[in-house]
Protein backbone atom coordinates (compact mmCIF):
# COMPACT_ATOMS: atom_id res chain seq x y z
CA UNK A 1 0.00 0.00 0.00
CA UNK A 2 1.68 3.19 -1.01
CA UNK A 3 2.87 5.89 2.04
CA UNK A 4 1.45 8.98 2.36
CA UNK A 5 3.56 11.61 2.33
CA UNK A 6 3.10 15.61 2.97
CA UNK A 7 3.57 17.65 0.55
CA UNK A 8 5.51 19.82 3.33
CA UNK A 9 7.27 17.20 5.13
CA UNK A 10 7.68 13.71 5.07
CA UNK A 11 5.53 11.86 7.64
CA UNK A 12 7.38 8.32 8.27
CA UNK A 13 10.43 10.74 8.47
CA UNK A 14 8.85 12.57 11.82
CA UNK A 15 7.52 9.41 12.98
CA UNK A 16 10.64 7.68 12.91
CA UNK A 17 13.02 10.93 14.38
CA UNK A 18 10.55 11.00 17.23
CA UNK A 19 11.03 7.33 17.75
CA UNK A 20 14.80 7.80 18.05
CA UNK A 21 14.85 10.83 20.04
CA UNK A 22 12.15 8.77 22.71
CA UNK A 23 14.70 6.11 22.54
CA UNK A 24 17.61 8.06 23.20
CA UNK A 25 15.93 9.66 26.35
CA UNK A 26 14.80 6.89 27.58
CA UNK A 27 18.41 5.14 27.34
CA UNK A 28 20.05 7.86 28.76
CA UNK A 29 17.18 7.80 32.24
CA UNK A 30 17.85 3.90 32.37
CA UNK A 31 21.55 4.33 32.13
CA UNK A 32 21.93 7.55 34.20
CA UNK A 33 19.27 7.56 36.73
CA UNK A 34 18.57 4.10 37.39
CA UNK A 35 21.86 1.96 36.26
CA UNK A 36 24.05 3.68 38.68
CA UNK A 37 21.20 3.88 41.45
CA UNK A 38 20.54 1.18 44.00
CA UNK A 39 17.63 -0.50 43.09
CA UNK A 40 19.52 -2.92 39.97
CA UNK A 41 19.07 -6.21 41.67
CA UNK A 42 15.43 -5.78 40.57
CA UNK A 43 13.70 -7.92 37.95
CA UNK A 44 11.58 -4.54 36.93
CA UNK A 45 15.50 -2.92 35.87
CA UNK A 46 16.57 -6.54 34.49
CA UNK A 47 13.59 -6.62 31.93
CA UNK A 48 14.25 -2.71 31.17
CA UNK A 49 18.13 -2.48 30.80
CA UNK A 50 17.42 -5.69 28.38
CA UNK A 51 14.81 -3.44 26.29
CA UNK A 52 17.19 -0.17 25.81
CA UNK A 53 20.03 -2.27 25.12
CA UNK A 54 18.45 -4.32 22.60
CA UNK A 55 17.68 -0.93 20.73
CA UNK A 56 21.08 -0.02 20.54
CA UNK A 57 21.68 -0.98 16.92
CA UNK A 58 18.59 0.88 15.66
CA UNK A 59 18.57 3.98 17.99
CA UNK A 60 21.71 5.91 16.28
CA UNK A 61 21.93 4.10 13.03
CA UNK A 62 18.54 4.81 12.21
CA UNK A 63 19.09 8.73 13.64
CA UNK A 64 22.30 9.39 11.19
CA UNK A 65 20.29 7.29 8.37
CA UNK A 66 17.67 9.57 9.01
CA UNK A 67 20.24 12.41 8.77
CA UNK A 68 21.73 11.52 5.61
CA UNK A 69 18.68 11.43 3.57
CA UNK A 70 18.03 14.71 4.72
CA UNK A 71 21.20 15.95 3.60
CA UNK A 72 21.21 14.46 0.42
CA UNK A 73 20.27 17.72 -1.61
CA UNK A 74 22.78 19.88 0.55
CA UNK A 75 25.58 16.81 -0.53
CA UNK A 76 24.75 16.99 -4.35
CA UNK A 77 23.16 20.30 -5.55
CA UNK A 78 24.02 22.94 -3.32
CA UNK A 79 27.57 25.29 -3.11
CA UNK A 80 29.76 24.54 -0.31
CA UNK A 81 29.28 28.37 0.43
CA UNK A 82 25.41 27.95 0.72
CA UNK A 83 25.84 24.71 2.81
CA UNK A 84 28.36 25.74 5.15
CA UNK A 85 26.31 27.79 7.41
CA UNK A 86 23.92 25.45 7.88
CA UNK A 87 25.70 21.98 7.68
CA UNK A 88 28.99 23.28 9.24
CA UNK A 89 28.83 26.16 11.10
CA UNK A 90 25.48 25.88 12.58
CA UNK A 91 26.12 22.85 14.34
CA UNK A 92 29.50 23.00 15.11
CA UNK A 93 28.18 26.33 16.96
CA UNK A 94 25.55 23.89 18.48
CA UNK A 95 27.82 21.24 19.57
CA UNK A 96 30.29 23.74 21.24
CA UNK A 97 28.24 26.19 23.49
CA UNK A 98 26.26 22.71 24.53
CA UNK A 99 29.49 21.10 25.17
CA UNK A 100 30.35 23.70 27.65
CA UNK A 101 26.75 23.87 29.09
CA UNK A 102 27.39 20.43 29.84
CA UNK A 103 30.78 20.48 31.16
CA UNK A 104 29.53 23.71 33.54
CA UNK A 105 26.41 21.23 34.71
CA UNK A 106 28.40 18.17 35.43
CA UNK A 107 31.47 20.09 37.13
CA UNK A 108 28.52 21.73 39.62
CA UNK A 109 27.06 18.74 39.76
CA UNK A 110 30.57 16.88 40.66
CA UNK A 111 31.80 19.69 43.73
CA UNK A 112 28.28 20.25 45.25
CA UNK A 113 26.70 16.88 44.76
CA UNK A 114 27.55 13.02 44.36
CA UNK A 115 30.43 13.14 41.90
CA UNK A 116 29.37 9.04 42.34
CA UNK A 117 26.00 9.70 40.31
CA UNK A 118 27.60 12.64 37.75
CA UNK A 119 27.88 11.17 33.77
CA UNK A 120 31.26 10.91 32.70
CA UNK A 121 32.64 12.13 36.07
CA UNK A 122 35.78 9.73 35.55
CA UNK A 123 36.66 11.37 32.40
CA UNK A 124 35.33 14.76 33.47
CA UNK A 125 37.77 17.45 31.86
CA UNK A 126 39.38 20.14 34.44
CA UNK A 127 40.08 22.55 31.63
CA UNK A 128 39.89 24.38 28.78
CA UNK A 129 42.87 22.26 27.10
CA UNK A 130 40.92 19.04 28.91
CA UNK A 131 37.73 20.45 27.36
CA UNK A 132 39.04 21.22 23.93
CA UNK A 133 40.70 17.25 23.67
CA UNK A 134 36.82 15.96 24.98
CA UNK A 135 35.47 18.12 21.83
CA UNK A 136 37.89 16.40 19.13
CA UNK A 137 37.31 13.11 20.56
CA UNK A 138 33.29 13.39 21.07
CA UNK A 139 33.20 12.50 24.75
CA UNK A 140 30.26 13.78 25.50
CA UNK A 141 26.33 13.43 24.97
CA UNK A 142 26.09 15.48 21.78
CA UNK A 143 28.51 13.99 19.83
CA UNK A 144 25.61 13.13 17.25
CA UNK A 145 26.29 17.18 16.36
CA UNK A 146 29.83 16.58 15.95
CA UNK A 147 29.25 13.35 13.76
CA UNK A 148 26.49 15.27 10.98
CA UNK A 149 29.45 17.84 10.37
CA UNK A 150 32.42 14.69 9.72
CA UNK A 151 29.84 12.87 7.83
CA UNK A 152 28.68 15.43 5.95
CA UNK A 153 31.89 16.34 4.57
CA UNK A 154 33.01 13.01 4.07
CA UNK A 155 29.69 12.79 2.22
CA UNK A 156 30.29 15.79 -0.14
CA UNK A 157 33.79 14.89 -1.02
CA UNK A 158 32.69 11.64 -2.26
CA UNK A 159 29.46 12.24 -4.34
CA UNK A 160 31.36 11.76 -7.51
CA UNK A 161 32.84 8.47 -6.02
CA UNK A 162 29.95 6.98 -4.13
CA UNK A 163 30.95 3.15 -4.70
CA UNK A 164 34.32 4.05 -3.73
CA UNK A 165 33.33 5.96 -0.80
CA UNK A 166 30.46 3.64 0.63
CA UNK A 167 33.24 0.77 0.27
CA UNK A 168 35.68 2.95 2.34
CA UNK A 169 33.41 4.35 4.60
CA UNK A 170 31.63 0.73 5.10
CA UNK A 171 35.11 -0.96 5.94
CA UNK A 172 36.19 1.47 8.53
CA UNK A 173 32.90 0.98 10.05
CA UNK A 174 32.51 -2.58 10.36
CA UNK A 175 36.32 -3.13 10.91
CA UNK A 176 37.27 -0.14 12.91
CA UNK A 177 38.49 -2.21 15.87
CA UNK A 178 40.34 -4.56 14.44
CA UNK A 179 41.74 -2.41 11.97
CA UNK A 180 42.86 0.71 14.51
CA UNK A 181 42.10 -1.10 17.99
CA UNK A 182 39.99 2.34 19.22
CA UNK A 183 39.57 3.25 22.94
CA UNK A 184 37.50 5.84 22.84
CA UNK A 185 33.56 4.89 23.07
CA UNK A 186 33.12 7.85 21.26
CA UNK A 187 35.33 7.60 18.28
CA UNK A 188 34.36 4.39 18.09
CA UNK A 189 30.70 5.01 17.88
CA UNK A 190 31.58 7.75 14.89
CA UNK A 191 33.58 5.45 12.81
CA UNK A 192 30.69 2.60 13.70
CA UNK A 193 27.95 5.18 12.72
CA UNK A 194 29.40 6.68 9.18
CA UNK A 195 28.13 4.09 7.35
CA UNK A 196 24.20 4.69 7.87
CA UNK A 197 24.47 8.27 7.43
CA UNK A 198 26.26 7.52 4.18
CA UNK A 199 23.81 5.26 2.95
CA UNK A 200 21.11 7.36 4.14
CA UNK A 201 22.50 10.31 1.77
CA UNK A 202 23.64 7.86 -1.70
CA UNK A 203 20.73 5.57 -1.13
CA UNK A 204 18.13 8.23 -0.72
CA UNK A 205 16.25 6.62 -4.02
CA UNK A 206 16.24 3.13 -2.56
CA UNK A 207 14.91 4.42 0.68
CA UNK A 208 12.06 6.50 -0.98
CA UNK A 209 10.73 3.74 -2.58
CA UNK A 210 10.97 1.29 0.14
CA UNK A 211 9.00 3.56 2.15
CA UNK A 212 6.68 4.40 -0.27
CA UNK A 213 5.46 0.92 -1.40
CA UNK A 214 4.73 -1.69 1.73
CA UNK A 215 5.95 -4.75 2.06
CA UNK A 216 4.57 -7.12 4.11
CA UNK A 217 7.16 -10.22 3.47
CA UNK A 218 10.10 -7.59 3.57
CA UNK A 219 8.85 -6.88 7.08
CA UNK A 220 8.31 -10.14 8.23
CA UNK A 221 11.51 -11.26 7.20
CA UNK A 222 13.39 -8.44 8.64
CA UNK A 223 11.51 -8.47 11.80
CA UNK A 224 12.51 -12.39 12.28
CA UNK A 225 16.47 -11.56 11.50
CA UNK A 226 16.21 -9.32 13.82
CA UNK A 227 14.63 -11.47 16.39
CA UNK A 228 17.37 -14.04 15.77
CA UNK A 229 20.63 -11.49 15.85
CA UNK A 230 19.27 -10.10 19.34
CA UNK A 231 18.28 -13.59 20.54
CA UNK A 232 22.01 -14.59 19.40
CA UNK A 233 23.91 -11.96 20.85
CA UNK A 234 21.92 -12.23 24.08
CA UNK A 235 22.96 -15.65 24.42
CA UNK A 236 26.38 -15.17 23.51
CA UNK A 237 27.39 -12.02 23.82
CA UNK A 238 30.77 -11.96 22.92
CA UNK A 239 29.35 -12.04 19.18
CA UNK A 240 28.73 -8.61 19.73
CA UNK A 241 32.36 -7.50 19.94
CA UNK A 242 33.17 -9.36 16.13
CA UNK A 243 32.94 -7.33 13.31
CA UNK A 244 29.91 -7.30 11.04
CA UNK A 245 27.64 -8.24 13.55
CA UNK A 246 25.73 -5.39 15.11
CA UNK A 247 25.96 -3.78 11.99
CA UNK A 248 23.70 -6.43 10.38
CA UNK A 249 21.25 -6.44 13.06
CA UNK A 250 21.21 -2.39 12.93
CA UNK A 251 20.36 -3.20 9.00
CA UNK A 252 17.60 -5.66 9.53
CA UNK A 253 16.34 -3.13 12.37
CA UNK A 254 16.20 -0.29 10.50
CA UNK A 255 14.31 -2.05 7.59
CA UNK A 256 11.76 -3.15 10.49
CA UNK A 257 11.68 0.25 11.72
CA UNK A 258 11.13 1.73 8.32
CA UNK A 259 8.61 -0.29 7.12
CA UNK A 260 6.80 0.05 10.55
CA UNK A 261 6.58 3.53 10.79
CA UNK A 262 5.36 3.65 6.80
CA UNK A 263 2.91 1.71 7.50
CA UNK A 264 1.68 3.03 10.72
CA UNK A 265 1.84 7.16 9.59
CA UNK A 266 -0.12 5.59 5.77
CA UNK A 267 -3.14 4.55 8.27
CA UNK A 268 -2.78 6.56 11.63
CA UNK A 269 -2.37 9.93 12.06
CA UNK A 270 0.38 10.00 14.84
CA UNK A 271 0.57 13.47 15.47
CA UNK A 272 2.08 13.39 18.93
CA UNK A 273 4.90 11.28 17.55
CA UNK A 274 5.55 13.19 14.48
CA UNK A 275 5.31 16.11 16.47
CA UNK A 276 8.18 15.26 18.01
CA UNK A 277 9.81 14.45 15.39
CA UNK A 278 10.16 18.18 14.09
CA UNK A 279 11.67 19.22 17.56
CA UNK A 280 14.47 16.65 17.94
CA UNK A 281 17.26 19.08 18.56
CA UNK A 282 16.08 21.22 21.97
CA UNK A 283 15.49 17.32 23.12
CA UNK A 284 18.42 16.74 21.95
CA UNK A 285 20.97 18.92 23.63
CA UNK A 286 18.99 19.67 26.79
CA UNK A 287 17.79 16.11 27.84
CA UNK A 288 21.13 14.70 29.08
CA UNK A 289 21.88 18.26 31.63
CA UNK A 290 17.67 17.40 32.94
CA UNK A 291 18.86 13.76 33.63
CA UNK A 292 22.66 14.81 35.20
CA UNK A 293 20.19 16.65 37.82
CA UNK A 294 17.61 14.14 38.09
CA UNK A 295 20.28 11.69 39.22
CA UNK A 296 21.45 13.16 41.76
CA UNK A 297 17.52 13.53 43.11
CA UNK A 298 16.67 10.12 42.59
CA UNK A 299 20.26 8.34 42.63
CA UNK A 300 20.46 7.46 45.97
CA UNK A 301 16.72 6.45 46.34
CA UNK A 302 16.52 3.12 47.70
CA UNK A 303 13.38 0.91 47.99
CA UNK A 304 12.74 -2.81 48.79
CA UNK A 305 10.57 -5.61 47.74
CA UNK A 306 7.04 -4.85 45.61
CA UNK A 307 7.67 -1.28 45.95
CA UNK A 308 11.09 -0.93 43.91
CA UNK A 309 9.55 -3.33 41.74
CA UNK A 310 6.49 -0.78 41.15
CA UNK A 311 8.86 2.23 41.09
CA UNK A 312 11.61 0.65 38.63
CA UNK A 313 8.56 -0.51 35.96
CA UNK A 314 7.12 2.61 36.15
CA UNK A 315 9.88 5.52 36.92
CA UNK A 316 11.67 5.41 33.33
CA UNK A 317 9.13 5.73 30.78
CA UNK A 318 7.81 8.45 32.84
CA UNK A 319 10.76 10.51 33.88
CA UNK A 320 12.04 10.17 29.89
CA UNK A 321 8.42 11.85 29.04
CA UNK A 322 8.65 14.53 31.50
CA UNK A 323 12.44 14.97 30.17
CA UNK A 324 10.98 15.59 26.54
CA UNK A 325 8.40 17.75 28.04
CA UNK A 326 10.83 20.19 29.86
CA UNK A 327 12.87 20.43 27.27
CA UNK A 328 10.09 21.35 24.77
CA UNK A 329 8.85 23.93 27.77
CA UNK A 330 12.42 25.42 27.71
CA UNK A 331 13.13 25.51 24.42
CA UNK A 332 9.40 27.47 23.66
CA UNK A 333 11.13 30.15 26.60
CA UNK A 334 14.54 30.34 25.91
CA UNK A 335 14.05 30.51 21.47
CA UNK A 336 13.50 34.20 21.15
CA UNK A 337 15.25 36.97 20.26
CA UNK A 338 19.04 36.48 21.58
CA UNK A 339 17.82 33.67 23.35
CA UNK A 340 17.52 32.19 19.79
CA UNK A 341 21.75 31.37 19.79
CA UNK A 342 21.52 28.44 22.26
CA UNK A 343 19.88 26.72 18.78
CA UNK A 344 21.21 28.32 16.06
CA UNK A 345 24.54 30.21 14.85
CA UNK A 346 23.90 33.90 15.55
CA UNK A 347 23.06 36.97 13.06
CA UNK A 348 21.86 39.87 13.28
CA UNK A 349 18.81 38.47 10.73
CA UNK A 350 18.52 35.79 13.44
CA UNK A 351 17.87 38.32 16.32
CA UNK A 352 15.19 40.27 14.57
CA UNK A 353 13.41 37.33 13.40
CA UNK A 354 10.59 35.45 14.87
CA UNK A 355 11.46 32.16 16.01
CA UNK A 356 9.41 28.71 14.51
CA UNK A 357 9.26 25.66 16.29
CA UNK A 358 9.50 23.08 13.60
CA UNK A 359 12.41 22.11 12.03
CA UNK A 360 12.36 21.20 8.68
CA UNK A 361 13.09 17.52 7.24
CA UNK A 362 11.93 18.07 4.01
CA UNK A 363 14.31 16.21 1.69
Amino acid sequence: MPTRFNTQRIDWIDAAKGMCILMVVLYHTMFFVFKMGLMTDTLAFTLWNTFVLALRPMRMPLFFMISGFLAHSAVYRTAWRDVFHSRIASLLWLYGIWLLADWGVCLALYHYGDPTLVPGAGTLPVDLSGLAFTALRADTGIWYLYGLVIYFVICRLGRHHVGLTLTAIGVVSVFHQPLFGIEFWSVASLLANAIFFALGCFAKPFITRHAREFNARRLLIASCATLVLLTISKVYPTLNHMPGVRPLASVAMIITAIDVTAWATAHFRLKLLRNIGRVTLPIYVMHCLIIAGVAQLLGPLELHGLTAELYVAVMPPLLAAATVLLCLGIYRLANRRQGQVLFTLPSRELMLRTPALSTDNRA
